[in-house]
């Protein structure tokens, strides 16, 4: 008998003398998380609300096409004046790099055309980031940006997840964390 079937036939009999051991409330239990299931991701259903804010995305649309554009005085507008920013970028091993914590509207305007809080670099070849994944939970928005292409490497570009939480419709925290792929 090869060594694969040999393994699979040696797991099988473990666990069913596993479940053969347990009542069937504890079966049911080992039987359920013996079986993989895969976990979806969130998707966006239209305009999001905050509370306190009809259309939240509305906001952070406005906070990116401003920062796109270079209109940083616009994109401090959208923010309360003691807002807060955070943006760090994490490793798949959950470790932070390059972490930054700025309070205030002229600390936050020292980020604002920074990776993460653009769409587009706008240099050739660069990648538009898109909003997917959106979720909101009282007055906080959740999303990610990910790129629309490869390096010309064959590498992915790294996604950022955007944490917003509002204020009426101010901006009152922003985090932007970069997930690093490679680490």
């Amino acid at each position: 008998m090869p060594m694969k079937k040999v393994h699979d036939c040696f797991i099988g009999f473990c666990l069913l003398a596993a479940l053969a051991g347990c009542s069937a409330a504890g079966a049911q239990t080992i039987l359920a998380t013996a079986t993989p299931t895969a976990t979806p991701r969130p998707q966006s259903t239209g305009p999001a609300a905050a509370a306190g804010c009809p259309d939240a995305m509305a906001v952070i649309k406005s906070l990116y096409d401003a920062d796109s554009a270079g209109q940083f005085d616009t994109s401090l507008a959208l923010f309360s004046d003691d807002a807060t920013f955070a943006s760090w970028s994490q490793g798949v091993n959950g470790h932070h790099m390059i972490e930054k914590h700025l309070t205030g509207k002229q600390q936050i305007r020292t980020v604002l055309g920074n990776p993460g809080l653009v769409r587009s670099s706008g240099t050739p070849n660069a990648p538009v980031f898109q909003q997917s994944e959106v979720t909101t939970s009282g007055n906080q928005v959740t999303f990610m940006l990910r790129p629309d292409r490869l390096r010309t490497n064959g590498k992915p570009y790294n996604p950022y997840q955007v944490q917003v939480i509002f204020e009426g419709c101010k901006i009152k925290s922003l985090t932007v964390i970069e997930m690093i792929t490679w680490l």
